[in-house]
């Protein structure tokens, strides 16, 4: 009975090994250092060893680097490791054009969420927060004292000189919840988020 299906068993095996030949004929367009990148991008998030790295998710995300920037990929990595249960899939592209603003601004806005390089000032992201919080009277309690809203009051300060005063007042003093690291990146730079609840 089993010298029946010993062909068929060969047929199977010579299959899997032109499947698998051609798996790694694909990845040997890339140079090694883009491989090397790659595979150390994932180790350093925690998500893959190279004893359990797809062959086929390895040459997606070396091609996704090509034609986008380590950054982007980085991104685009943590979000789909993180936030995709909260915020839904994002495209390369997406993480490329939210890395720009981060770059650019020192933060990106997705939803309710703020992401941010944590060296930014964050000035106008922290206007942008307080400008909305301070019409809410939850809020105002949180981050003032009774004594603080009086002379406030009495001294008939402005919205606008509240929200200057917090300028050199870290994100996490205004926000209610503690905002967490996302990822460092391959430059050093820690990427923190936060959820904004107004």
């Amino acid at each position: 009975m089993i010298h029946e299906f010993i062909p068929e068993i060969k047929e199977w095996f010579m299959k899997e090994v032109a499947s698998l030949m051609e798996k790694y004929n694909r990845i040997a367009q890339y140079t090694n250092d883009e491989i090397q990148i790659v595979i150390e991008l994932l180790e350093r998030m925690d998500l893959k060893g190279e004893d359990e790295l797809d062959i086929d998710e390895l040459i997606r995300l070396v091609e996704m680097m090509k034609q986008n920037s380590i950054e982007a990929l980085e991104f685009y990595i943590w979000w789909h490791k993180d936030m995709s249960q909260h915020l839904g899939e994002i495209t390369i592209q997406q993480a490329q054009k939210y890395i720009e603003e981060i770059e650019y601004e020192g933060f990106v806005e997705v939803e309710n969420y703020a992401i941010y390089n944590k060296r930014s000032p964050l000035t106008k992201l922290k206007e942008t927060i307080l400008d909305e919080m301070l019409e809410y009277s939850e809020h105002v309690e949180r981050l003032f004292d009774d004594t603080q809203l009086a002379e406030m009051w009495i001294e008939k300060i402005t919205k606008q000189e509240v929200i200057g005063d917090f300028e050199d007042v870290e994100l996490d003093a205004i926000v209610e919840d503690i905002p967490e690291e996302a990822y460092t990146t391959s430059n050093g730079i820690e990427i923190m988020y936060v959820e904004i609840n107004i």
